[in-house]
């Protein structure tokens, strides 16, 4: 009698490495109006951190400026939820 055994590979799971233009903080880049550039380094802290107030908010202001009106009205309430333990 065989007996075959089956293992499952997991693949690598790289961690994203944070872009350099998103060092600083989220709100400056909002106040600097590179709305953008907000977009981008908000959506990658969401990756690692999906609860994360200020990056909700800022996602959600970063969309609506640029005339995405559906998701910043549901990351908005996304961050109103997060907010409260």
């Amino acid at each position: 009698m065989c007996c075959l055994v089956v293992f499952t590979a997991q693949p690598s799971v790289a961690k994203p490495v944070p872009d350099p233009a998103c060092r600083g903080a989220l709100g400056d880049i909002i106040a600097a109006r590179d709305f953008s550039l907000a977009y981008f380094c908000a959506a990658e802290r969401l990756q690692t951190t999906p609860d994360d107030t200020e990056a909700l908010l800022v996602f959600a202001r970063a969309a609506q400026e640029l005339g995405q009106w559906d998701v910043a009205v549901s990351y908005a309430e996304r961050a109103r939820g997060a907010g409260i333990s």
